[in-house]
């Protein structure tokens, strides 16, 4: 009866130790491929980077109502989305406000003209910045 009692005890630690070592490797699985899923990303995101940098942004200006220019797509290939970003501050150099323009599917070598619409005539400059989405 002690030989079973002592198998039995034996054969439950062993067993737990086999689960123990399976899910520790199924959660190192899958923290590597967390990592590179965020991996990936990170390089999206400085692709995308690269990419707005190398756009042409020609004669952004505040024209009454509306901040006019355009963009001309220098990138090599289709942007699926684009979107301007424009953040306005009044004479003292705060920020009033914010407004933005965007299109889809600019083609390749091809050039955008944006306009965004001004809400508050307090405006006397402005910042932008650039998204680009590809789906």
């Amino acid at each position: 009866m002690k030989k079973i009692i002592i198998g039995s005890v034996i054969g439950i630690i062993f067993f737990i130790c086999l689960l123990f070592v399976i899910v520790v490797g199924i959660l190192g699985a899958v923290g590597t491929g967390a990592a590179a899923v965020s991996n990936e990303i990170e390089q999206s995101e400085i692709e995308r980077t690269n990419d707005i940098e190398k756009l042409e942004v020609l004669d952004p200006k505040l024209d009454g109502d509306y901040i006019t220019g355009s963009i001309k797509n220098t990138l090599g290939k289709d942007i699926s989305s684009i979107t301007i970003n424009f953040d306005l501050y009044d004479s003292d150099g705060n920020k009033i406000s914010d407004t933005l323009d965007m299109t889809d599917n600019l083609k390749m070598g091809k050039t955008w003209k944006f306009k965004a619409y001004v809400y508050d005539e307090d405006v006397n400059s402005f910042e932008y910045s650039i998204e680009i989405y590809d789906f």
